[in-house]
């Protein structure tokens, strides 16, 4: 089965499992791109929906990747003690990964190497559904609630990490995510509107966008499994 094909059964079986993508709320444009994208496949590839190797094996990378993130900063993590608080604390370890990933994609040369890295971006993409209840969370809280999240909770966090170490480092990590969702303020300085940058990666509209340019962007490489 070929890359690009998998990467819309990727987010099929991982996203909307049990569900048709008509139940998903996408706008009319973007659901029939996938429609057509996928029609289109159906005539190129073969009906096999299980996972190739390499699939599997970007998975298992991925995974790991994200389980030492969490090891790492396990010690942190009990600074994180309320629900919104440990939303943020995951998420920002999730898009600090992906981001450092786009941003290797983005400069590598090599076109076979290219490729795999857009491979692994639409995996990563993919498996941010898990944590999906999460972000879904933080979106749907109120201006107030947001407010007292960031203004209150977070910036008693940020006020500790100036007395610990490993603390600092994911302060770190939230500040460079701030910086390349463009919506950047300095750490105690965050409103409402970072809550949107923090979450709009797990909407559906945006995995099932970004997949889709993914896709393209890997067969227009030409130097993939086809």
């Amino acid at each position: 089965m070929k890359t690009k094909y998998i990467i819309l059964l990727l987010f099929l079986s991982l996203y909307v499992t049990g569900t048709g993508v008509a139940q998903i709320e996408l706008p009319e444009s973007t659901k029939k791109a996938l429609e057509n994208y996928n029609k289109e496949q159906e005539e190129k590839e073969p009906k096999e929906e299980e996972k190739n190797e390499k699939t599997i094996e970007k998975e298992k990378a991925w995974e790991k990747m994200l389980e030492e993130d969490m090891e790492e900063f396990k010690e942190a993590s009990s600074y994180f003690d309320t629900k919104g608080l440990n939303c943020i604390f995951l998420t920002v370890l999730y898009l600090d990964g992906y981001l450092s990933l786009v941003e290797l994609t983005n400069s590598e040369k090599n076109c076979q190497r290219k490729y795999d890295l857009l491979g692994t971006q639409a995996v990563a993409i993919g498996m941010s559904t898990m944590v999906l209840y999460c972000p879904e969370y933080l979106a749907g809280l109120t201006e107030a609630e947001k407010d007292e999240l960031l203004s209150v909770q977070l910036a008693s966090v940020i006020e500790k990490s100036k007395d610990n170490d490993i603390l600092g480092q994911w302060v770190a990590k939230f500040s460079r995510v701030l910086m390349l969702t463009h919506k950047y303020r300095p750490p105690g300085e965050v409103s409402g509107d970072v809550i949107d940058d923090l979450t709009k990666r797990f909407h559906p509209q945006w995995i099932v966008s970004r997949s889709l340019n993914i896709a393209r962007e890997m067969e227009a490489l030409g130097c993939g499994d086809y």
